[in-house]
């Protein structure tokens, strides 16, 4: 019984541990395309960075999630939002993104390897 409670805690944690990780990779793609983009407008300054809790970036002006509690982003939708600059290859760390929305963008460069 001791062997399998060890080994279920360690499950347990390495899932955690995989979790946590995967979700910093949704926020480096975000925090990579505001550095990227142009934004005359303002329309990214809800992209705030500065609080990492559950879900805070489903805030963000664009942003869909998973669902409220993670940080893991399924669909990017930021059309005529007068943004310019060169694509960033930060795509590829939004792994479950599965919509994006950039048309009426002055944006260029190609999404490389995703």
């Amino acid at each position: 019984m001791a062997k399998s409670t060890i080994f279920f805690l360690l499950f347990l944690s390495f899932s955690v541990l995989l979790h946590n990780v995967t979700a910093l990779d949704d926020i480096r793609c975000l925090q990579e395309l505001k550095e990227s983009f142009k934004d005359p407008n303002g329309n990214l300054n809800s992209w705030n960075f500065s609080n990492y809790s559950m879900g805070f970036i489903r805030k963000f002006i664009g942003v869909s999630c998973w669902n409220n509690l993670e940080n893991r982003v399924l669909s990017l939708s930021l059309p005529n939002m007068n943004l310019s600059g060169q694509l960033p290859d930060a795509f590829k760390y939004c792994s479950s993104l599965t919509t994006l929305e950039l048309s009426g963008n002055r944006l260029s460069g190609s999404f490389g390897d995703l």
